[in-house]
């Protein structure tokens, strides 16, 4: 989706619970969304990534373990999920150990590499 789609179906919804013209240079300019407005967009069926990182305002310990879980469902090893993720093996051996956070954005991507996997059986 387009950033000027997606300014068009702000425009066009009838109502907003946000400073409409503030929400618009946060989705123009590639601002950060708070968890509500991301929803709000995400009802509007505006398709962005940084929809995914502001709702997954988990606890660090609860995107561990999910990350954790995600990956051993298809048994990847660390090379390989540091490649989809374009991070260095080391960087997901920490993540899975708990020795670093899981970044929500990290864990919404290996959310969407495990879709697209379970959608191509």
């Amino acid at each position: 989706m387009t950033k000027d789609e997606k300014i068009e179906k702000i425009s066009a919804a009838p109502s907003c619970p946000y400073d409409r013209a503030d929400l618009i240079e946060r989705v123009a300019s590639g601002r950060i969304l708070s968890a509500g407005q991301a929803r709000w967009l995400s009802s509007l069926g505006i398709d962005d990534t940084r929809i995914d990182s502001a709702l997954t305002e988990q606890a660090p310990e609860a995107r561990q373990l999910e990350f954790e879980s995600l990956a051993d469902l298809y048994a990847m090893s660390n090379q390989t999920l540091g490649k989809l993720l374009g991070k260095k093996p080391q960087t997901i051996s920490c993540y899975k150990n708990g020795h670093l956070d899981v970044p929500p954005e990290t864990l919404a991507a290996m959310r969407r590499i495990i879709a697209a996997i379970d959608d191509a059986k």
